[in-house]
């Protein structure tokens, strides 16, 4: 389940942006019928982490109709731009804007 982590303010509170596979997730299908979804949905779980990447924050759902590759892609550009955008705990870095490199600690 790819990640793009984001630090809207200087030392402020991590949040993670979480795409889950309904197709695999059992658990997650449960949530698909009460919610209502389609199987075929992307569903994005956004929740507050800490610097070790525990879950500070229960998840709040919503869904987008695009692949998971172009929701972080885009994401991670937008991001970027704003110097929000959090390489070292986001996952599949071959979505990153090509050159930006940013540490929690930077």
């Amino acid at each position: 389940m790819p990640i793009t982590v984001l630090q809207l303010k200087e030392n402020g509170p991590l949040l993670a942006f979480e795409t889950i596979n309904n197709q695999i997730d059992f658990k997650n299908k449960e949530l698909l019928k009460e919610e209502g979804l389609e199987e075929d949905d992307l569903v994005i779980a956004k929740y507050l982490v800490d610097a070790e990447m525990r879950p500070e924050s229960d998840k709040k759902y919503s869904v987008a109709k695009s692949t998971e590759k172009e929701f972080h892609t885009e994401l991670r550009v937008q991001a970027a731009e704003k110097k929000h955008l959090i390489t070292s705990h986001s996952t599949d870095a071959e979505w990153n804007p090509e050159g930006y490199i940013k540490n929690l600690n930077d």
